[in-house]
């Protein structure tokens, strides 16, 4: 089954593709004071559940940019049914280019696109005008990781930083930390265990699904090792920062719907 499908399918019950809760999002909106007039871009946006959000509720314009079509429909229905000014681009993310800053640009969970944290953080502040939010949603080490964990989810030791080094990292790279928002280990386990629903939910109504056990059997093994070992190891954080240096990007090259 291709990778986007199946993220499809696990994430159906998920308005946002993350551990993170409705009131972090909606906190970090007021901290930002966003409203009309405000533009926002969002790299690996999934289905787009952050801009279309703040699109109704606050007012911006938006971009999104991911690589999944599957994905994209999905968030592309959601703008759609409220009409709201949001577009959406299909791109991989490192390969995405503009000549546009944005007053926010984010980034929730996404962070191999470019590597890792601080290769996000650099990316990030090519987009962003003088003065405005870069937004990164990053798992953070709580403790010491099991090798076996980190085998059966495919990370490994030195990809996990921990709170505070989150917070030395981006201040190395020239940008000012207002706060971290984090995910609690309710919400890890309402994402994780609720790919399972989804699931189900998807068997149910695909009976004959050539791929349907092995869905199944790989989004079970997620939840066991979550269980066993993640919500004691793996934390989330949402940075909020400001103020990046100026950096120069080529003209556009990809146009949007």
């Amino acid at each position: 089954m291709d990778f986007h499908e199946r993220m499809g399918i696990v994430h159906a019950l998920h308005r946002l593709w993350n551990p993170l809760p409705d009131a972090v999002i909606d906190e970090l909106a007021e901290l930002m004071d966003l409203g009309p007039g405000r533009r926002v871009l969002d790299i690996g946006c999934g289905a787009g559940e952050l801009i279309v959000r703040w699109a109704r509720d606050r007012g911006v314009s938006a971009v999104g940019v991911d690589c999944s079509p599957w994905a994209l429909a999905q968030a592309r229905s959601r703008r759609d049914a409220a009409e709201l000014d949001v577009a959406f681009v299909e791109a991989r993310g490192e390969e995405f280019e503009t000549n546009e800053r944005f007053d926010v640009v984010s980034c929730l969970g996404a962070s191999w696109i470019w590597g890792g944290y601080r290769g996000t953080l650099r990316a990030l502040k090519a987009f962003v005008r003088s003065g405005g939010f870069v937004v990164v949603a990053e798992p953070f080490r709580l403790r010491e990781p099991d090798p076996e964990y980190l085998e059966g989810v495919g990370l490994k030791r030195e990809e996990l930083h921990d709170l505070p080094e989150l917070l030395e990292i981006a201040v190395e790279e020239g940008l000012r930390p207002l706060t971290l928002l984090g995910s609690s280990p309710t919400d890890w386990d309402r994402y994780e265990t609720r790919q399972l629903a989804a699931v189900d939910r998807w068997m149910r109504a695909n009976p004959d699904h050539p791929d349907r056990e092995s869905v199944w059997e790989e989004t079970l093994k997620g939840v066991r090792l979550h269980l066993r070992w993640g919500r004691e190891t793996l934390g989330d954080a949402l940075v909020l920062l400001r103020e990046p240096s100026p950096v120069s990007v080529s003209e556009d090259r990809w146009t949007s719907d």
